[in-house]
């Protein structure tokens, strides 16, 4: 018995139409450029370097503990966002709730973490134990494109 296939012409059209490149490569969450401090220290350093530690400053790892969690709820958003009939697997406006999900999910990062703790002097310094917010601009700078 040999099996022949004919016809499909809509089924094909629609793989090929889900090869199209989407409309943008990326999404990106952090600390971008235009973040600055009022002394014009960028974010993104200042974010390095709680998020990885230096000599003076312990790893406080708020930005991959932040990449943990978001990863289920993202895939989940976008399964749930998917319509076949778009022929794209993901659009514009689901990248966009995406990017609000990831930037919430480093924001509330940033809000919990509590250790390591400050040192005592550093506390009565800034008047707060939350060792990642002093004036909350690292937490107000995070966004995505």
């Amino acid at each position: 018995m040999r099996v022949v296939k004919t016809g499909g012409d809509k089924l094909n059209a629609f793989l090929k139409g889900i090869k199209k490149p989407l409309p943008f490569k990326d999404i990106e969450v952090g600390f971008f450029s235009e973040a600055k401090y009022q002394d014009g220290k960028p974010v993104a350093a200042i974010a390095f370097f709680n998020e990885f530690g230096t000599k003076n400053i312990p790893e406080r790892p708020f930005f991959r503990n932040a990449n943990e969690a978001v990863k289920k709820p993202a895939v989940d958003l976008v399964k749930k966002r998917f319509n076949p009939a778009l022929n794209q697997l993901i659009t514009i406006e689901t990248a966009g709730l995406v990017g609000v999900l990831h930037t919430n999910t480093v924001q509330k990062s940033i809000t919990d973490l509590r250790t390591p703790a400050n040192a005592p002097s550093t506390i009565k310094h800034k008047g707060s134990d939350n060792p990642l917010i002093d004036t909350g601009e690292m937490r107000r700078s995070v966004t995505y494109k």
